[in-house]
This record gives C-alpha cells, sequence and structure tokens, in this order.
C-alpha cells in the first residue's frame, strides 16, 4: 500500500473525534500531498506523467484495497448523522497514536490537515455551516471536528475566528446543542498557548453562553438577544463579530 497511504489513514483516523466517512477519508486523503506524492511513484500509470498531468484524486480502489486489509480492525459507528469508521479495539487506537502520532510535530499536522479539511480550506470540499439553511439542518460533521482539530492543532486564529462567528454558532446550536458548543469554549480557554486577547473574547463568548444555555439549549433562536444583552457593552474585537 506504500508507507504514507498507510501511516496518514490510520493516523487522520486515530486523530478524528468520533472517526471518518469514507468519502471524507478518500477527501482528506486525496488532499494530502505526500499521500498524493507517494502514489503517483508507485504508479506505474502516474510514475511518468508531468505533475500537471497526474490525477488530483487518489483512486478510490486504492483506498478500498487498503479498508479491506484494515476491516478486522475497523468498525462503523453512527455518530452526527452518518456511518463513521473508528477503531473496533481501544489497544489498537493506543497503538496507531503511539507509532504515527507520538510526537508533538506528527499530531498537530495531522489535526492541522483534518482542521483544514473540516474548515472548507481544502480545494473542491465545500463546508458551509449548513447543509440546509431554510430546514435549518446544520453540517453536524464541521461542528463536531472543526474546533476540535483547530485546538489540538493549536490554530489559534482560525479558531478564535471560527467561535466568534455567528454563522457557526447558530448551526452548532441547532445540532449537536448548547453543551457541545461550550465544550469548545472550555477546551479552548485551558490549551497551553492561546494567546491573552484571544482567551479574553473566547472566555467572555464562553462565559455568556453558559449562564444563557438553559435559554438557548432549547430556542437556539434566541442566541442574538442572550449574547447582546451580555455582551454589548465590551469593547473587544472579538466579542462584535
Amino acid at each position: 500500500h506504500g508507507p504514507e497511504l498507510v501511516e496518514r489513514a490510520l493516523g487522520y483516523i486515530r486523530a478524528a473525534r468520533y472517526g471518518l466517512a469514507e468519502d471524507e477519508m478518500l477527501q482528506v486523503l486525496s488532499a494530502d500531498g505526500e499521500v498524493m506524492a507517494d502514489f503517483a511513484q508507485r504508479s506505474p500509470t502516474e510514475r511518468d506523467k508531468s505533475a500537471a498531468e497526474q490525477l488530483k484524486v487518489l483512486p478510490s480502489v486504492v483506498w478500498s484495497r487498503l479498508y479491506f486489509d484494515l476491516r478486522p480492525y475497523l468498525a462503523e459507528r453512527a455518530a452526527d448523522g452518518t456511518s463513521l469508521l473508528n477503531f473496533y479495539h481501544r489497544q489498537v487506537g493506543e497503538a496507531v497514536e503511539q507509532r504515527y502520532l507520538g510526537d508533538e510535530t506528527h499530531r498537530r499536522q495531522s489535526h492541522q490537515k483534518l482542521g483544514e479539511y473540516f474548515g472548507g480550506a481544502v480545494p473542491g470540499v465545500e463546508q458551509p455551516n449548513w447543509i440546509n439553511e431554510d430546514a435549518r439542518l446544520p453540517n453536524y460533521r464541521k461542528m463536531s471536528e472543526l474546533p476540535w482539530h483547530l485546538t489540538a492543532a493549536r490554530d489559534w486564529d482560525t479558531l478564535t475566528g471560527v467561535l466568534t462567528e455567528y454563522g457557526f454558532l447558530d448551526a452548532k446550536l441547532h445540532g449537536p446543542g448548547a453543551h457541545s458548543l461550550i465544550e469548545d469554549y472550555e477546551r479552548a480557554e485551558t490549551a497551553p498557548g492561546l494567546g491573552e486577547e484571544e482567551a479574553r473574547s473566547l472566555r467572555l463568548i464562553g462565559g455568556a453562553l453558559r449562564l444563557s444555555a438553559h435559554v438557548v439549549g432549547p430556542d437556539p433562536d434566541q442566541l442574538v438577544s442572550q449574547l447582546w444583552g451580555r455582551l454589548r457593552d465590551l469593547p473587544e474585537a472579538g466579542v462584535e463579530r
């Protein structure tokens, strides 16, 4: 299969908060330049092509072959309204983490790649806040995974942007809910390396959400009035977004 494909596929599954759907896995692997470069060198049909001519998407059969070899160690579990791949045994996941995510650099890189994917920074992959805004159906996968990966990658600028964006907060309240959103702030507030200005903005919004949880939990449409009432006199730029 090639060491890059095996390492990245297993590492991404372990790094994901709840696992990855098969279409997500294929898209994430296709966006990984090292995986695609290794595939091109191993493929007789791709090896002699110029970079412009080489495939930009990993063929599904390549992932399928690896999946069938890994299948005894994987399980499909329902989460976020879809079926996600994760490790069947906790010990397998721990072994994968130790081998492929054991050092800080590799761990952060994996989270950064997944953060870019769920944040819509991968060309050709859209990640809107809403799957169907008229029906108030949020993008559960983005809501669940994006803040998790940005925090683990220590991508503070992007994380602060996400957690101070009304559209994201609104969608998350309509999806995973107030408790899950508050957890995003608590996780970020205690993360090492977060700048004081960003930390203060997130503490203010997170605190306002905690005080408003009994209101915005059952009625997410009250978010604007609750945040405005609690934060309107505070001058921090992050809160004003």
